[in-house]
């Protein structure tokens, strides 16, 4: 089974949010759209605080 996984952000007039998109078939078909977040601060890879 080949997956594609998607991941982009939706834009709209107020904010641009991260989302996700997957389809099992290929490419042919996506499943809905998933929100990954909404108003929330996230972390970075690698960021140093010391």
């Amino acid at each position: 089974m080949i997956k594609i996984i998607v991941t982009l952000y939706g834009r709209n007039q107020t904010s641009n949010e991260p989302v996700f998109r997957n389809s099992t078939d290929k490419g042919q078909t996506f499943e809905p759209v998933l929100k990954l977040s909404t108003n929330a601060t996230l972390g970075s890879f690698g960021s140093n605080s010391g």
